[in-house]
């Protein structure tokens, strides 16, 4: 038998691979399988460091650098197995159509409506997409009254979003309702509630130009309104005062015409103002005699130049032509004429009683009272002789006394 000798302790013994013997009294059995020996590792001295390369001389030709073993190939690693595709369900596939069909009704709905409508389209396409979802894919397990009870609730949230849900210029259809409908209860003659909510009406036909029938009728409706309670209130006061219903007609007229829909009205309103001027002048004709007859020719005067200025203007207005001015012309000279004559003969009692101071008085009170009557009724001059007359007597007495 071999031994194995350590070269390095060769005075241990060598581990001699020796049978082990057989039992005695069971022969048969094999004897129990050799215990593998440990090897023990070699002892090895360190080998000496490998020296640096010696440089060649400048006579010698440097030594070609070996080259490296190629390196060996590394093995290729195994491909990792791919996962089989997992197959949508059907339901899955019909949630993927209704998305982009939603996605289509959006552009074509934006399109029709305006940009400025998209939070609307937005939200109302949420909803349905929500409600659809939910009762096709999520809720598929669940019974068909649960599953069309989602979809129905994906639909009604939609239409309440399309219902309040205001545009990008804030504008809902639920004001636009809501706008309609207050104009339509909107108080005739109330012109500062019209014109407040014109600026939100443009608004509201610029967002929804469906409702531009609606507004235009609800506009012209009011405006109807308004021109027959202002015409029937001048009938109602035409009797007990004149001047107070041309003064509403006039002033009504002059609110509507900066109206876009004034034309509408426009005839209706002059008509009625016609009827109020004939029945105006003849109320002024009336109580321009009455006066006169009563000798209140400052009264005649005041109210003839009142009289005849609105009416002139009135009928300029409406394009219509009168004499009434012409009519309280001549009454107010007839008046100027009687009042200076009056006037004559107080200066005569006057003269008689010797009251020159009294007389000078006088002439200066009509030059100051009558000055503006005489030169609108053409009696400058009857005035001016008048009282010169008298300043001319005060003169020659104060020369007299003096004397």
């Amino acid at each position: 038998m071999k031994g194995r000798v350590n070269p390095f302790e060769p005075w241990r013994p060598a581990q001699v691979d020796v049978p082990p013997p057989l039992h005695a009294s069971r022969p048969w059995r094999p004897p129990a399988p050799p215990r593998a020996a440990a090897e023990e590792p070699l002892v090895v001295e360190p080998a000496d460091p490998p020296q640096p390369p010696k440089r060649p001389a400048a006579n010698q030709k440097a030594a070609k650098p070996a080259k490296r073993p190629p390196e060996p190939e590394r093995p290729p690693r195994p491909a990792t197995p791919r996962r089989p595709p997992v197959e949508l369900r059907t339901d899955q596939k019909v949630v993927l159509g209704m998305f982009f069909a939603l996605i289509v009704l959006g552009l074509i709905g934006l399109c029709w409506l305006g940009g400025t409508h998209l939070p609307r389209v937005f939200f109302a396409l949420l909803a349905v997409a929500f409600g659809f979802t939910t009762g096709i894919s999520i809720a598929h397990r669940r019974s068909w009254y649960t599953r069309l009870g989602w979809m129905a609730t994906g639909l009604a949230l939609a239409c309440l979003a399309g219902w309040f849900v205001p545009t990008m210029q804030g504008v809902s259809l639920w004001s636009a309702y809501r706008q309609v409908s207050e104009l339509d209860a909107l108080p005739a003659g109330d012109i500062a509630g019209y014109t407040n909510g014109a600026a939100s009406r443009k608004e509201l036909v610029s967002e929804f130009p469906t409702f531009a029938e609606d507004v235009a009728a609800a506009e012209h409706a009011w405006l109807r309104r308004t021109v027959d309670a202002a015409i029937e209130n001048a009938d109602r006061t035409l009797e007990t005062d004149p001047h107070k219903a041309l003064a509403d007609l006039q002033k009504l007229n002059e609110s509507l015409s900066r109206l876009e829909h004034y034309p509408l009205v426009q005839k209706e309103l002059e008509a009625a103002r016609r009827r109020v001027l004939q029945a105006t002048a003849k109320a002024a004709r009336e109580e321009v005699d009455a006066l006169l007859g009563k000798d209140e020719f400052v009264a005649v005067a005041r109210r003839g130049a009142f009289w005849g200025e609105k009416l002139e203007e009135e009928a300029k207005a409406i394009g219509e032509q009168t004499d009434v001015p012409q009519h309280l012309l001549a009454k107010r000279k007839q008046a100027f004429t009687k009042h200076l004559e009056s006037e004559r003969r107080k200066f005569r009692e006057l003269l008689a009683k010797d009251d020159h101071k009294a007389i000078a008085a006088l002439g200066e009170k009509l030059a100051n009272d009558l000055g503006d009557e005489a030169k609108t009724v053409g009696m400058t001059d009857e005035l001016k002789e008048f009282c010169t007359g008298c300043a001319a007597i005060n003169d020659l007495a104060r020369q007299a006394g003096q004397r």
